[in-house]
């Protein structure tokens, strides 16, 4: 409800929401479990001031979801396709890393707020390679904290490898550790 009524989140309040997010999501990842469907409405901020996350009923067990789609069922895929990690798009399995994606649309939108990715962008995510550049996502938003810029294009890598290794590090990136950045496309310069 905040984020529709505020659109854009001052930068320390979204590193403040985001490593509770981070947190909660290395706790679940800790036991096997995956979210699926982080977006807006599963992130509560309380009164307090304190940051829940929930609705991890589509997460499932890593090895329950991997073994259906392995299986050629397929699995639940995320409700808001804004959120969805590429590789929903595609036949590749899902895990923590296609959280850390959905982790990086909230900080996207939270920090710019924008809903909506640039046309280059969306295109890079098609069939993503390891280590190929990419267009970036925050190309529109010069403005933003440059930190917090370079983890939004980090977490939305195309390619799950280039993402940051877990929710750990995604937490200690928010909090200031350094990571090596992005691996983007000039612009006007092609995949």
């Amino acid at each position: 409800d905040r984020l529709k009524a505020e659109k854009r989140l001052p930068a320390d309040e979204v590193r403040r929401i985001a490593v509770a997010v981070a947190d909660a999501l290395v706790a679940a990842q800790a036991k096997g479990v995956f979210h699926g469907d982080l977006r807006p409405a599963s992130v509560i901020l309380a009164d307090d001031g304190s940051v829940r996350v929930t609705d991890f009923a589509l997460g499932k067990v890593v090895s329950d979801y991997a073994a259906k789609a392995m299986a050629g069922g397929g699995g639940p895929k995320p409700k808001v396709a804004m959120y969805r990690a590429p590789e929903f798009l595609r036949t590749d399995l899902p895990d923590g890393k296609s959280d850390l994606f959905a982790l990086g649309c909230l900080l996207y939108e939270s920090a710019t707020g924008d809903r909506h990715f640039p046309d280059g962008y969306r295109a890079s995510c098609g069939e993503p390679h390891k280590g190929y550049p990419y267009h970036d996502p925050c190309e529109a938003h010069g403005d933003l904290d440059p930190a917090l810029s370079g983890l939004i294009r980090r977490l939305l890598a195309p390619n799950p490898a280039d993402r940051l290794p877990d929710a750990a590090a995604a937490a200690a990136a928010l909090l200031g550790a350094a990571f090596e950045p992005a691996n983007l496309l000039r612009p006007g310069e092609q995949p």
